[in-house]
């Protein structure tokens, strides 16, 4: 990254703590990629793939102060606020159970239907899908990933994760990360490229996974990550 999009990185980031602290959200409930800096940034357009993650029990902070908050988010950079109200994350979640929960995640982001997918969009999907699959230790970010792979197909994916790119620099980069995903992982995510849409097959397959892993996981965790699985039929 040139140093001009570093200081505008830094800029938005900045600016987005501090209209979490007037908007008397704890500091503590943000996570994910705007926590760690690593979030997706199209500079050119001033726009953002990664979701704000807060972590918010419920009646702590008043849905009228939510409200105002997406308000002053939108004048810094438009970009979605996802709030969970259960902290069931942070636990001893195991790399298969952590998988699964990135597969339904990827499955649930392309499946919807009232909106098309763009290029960019999708190959961003693809990157931070496939590096979450790769990581050994799911506390590790995603340039700790790449930086351990070390391949230039890991460096692409890093930066279409963070925007630095839109697009796969060679088609082939994808299908020599996915050889590196572990089964049953790699069929699963090699049949949704295939098929570049979700089917009930992709689901049920989903399901028998996660049903597997569901007494390793918290109860609100198991929740949620169903509640994306019955969400995608829909779309069927």
């Amino acid at each position: 990254m040139t140093s001009s999009v570093l200081r505008l990185r830094e800029r938005l980031s900045n600016s987005v703590l501090i209209a979490i602290r007037r908007a008397g959200i704890p500091a503590d409930a943000l996570y994910g990629s705007w926590a760690f800096g690593d979030f997706h940034l199209d500079e050119g357009r001033l726009e953002t793939f990664s979701d704000l993650d807060l972590m918010i029990p419920a009646g702590s902070v008043s849905d009228s102060a939510l409200s105002s908050f997406q308000g002053t988010l939108s004048q810094i950079i438009p970009l979605t606020i996802s709030v969970r109200r259960h902290d069931d994350l942070a636990g001893d979640i195991s790399s298969a159970s952590d998988r699964w929960i990135t597969l339904v995640g990827f499955a649930s982001s392309i499946s919807k239907k009232d909106r098309p997918i763009e290029s960019n969009y999708r190959s961003y999907l693809e990157a931070k899908t496939l590096l979450m699959l790769l990581r050994e230790d799911r506390d590790s970010r995603y340039a700790e990933v790449a930086e351990g792979i070390g391949t230039s197909a890991a460096r692409n994916a890093l930066d279409l994760k963070t925007g630095a790119a839109s697009r796969w620099d060679r088609d082939s980069y994808l299908t020599v990360l996915l050889d590196g995903v572990t089964e049953p992982f790699r069929t699963i995510m090699s049949l949704i490229l295939q098929c570049g849409e979700i089917d009930l097959q992709i689901v049920e397959m989903l399901c028998c996974g996660l049903d597997g892993v569901a007494h390793e996981m918290p109860a609100t965790l198991t929740s949620h990550t169903r509640s994306k699985l019955a969400e995608m039929r829909k779309y069927i």
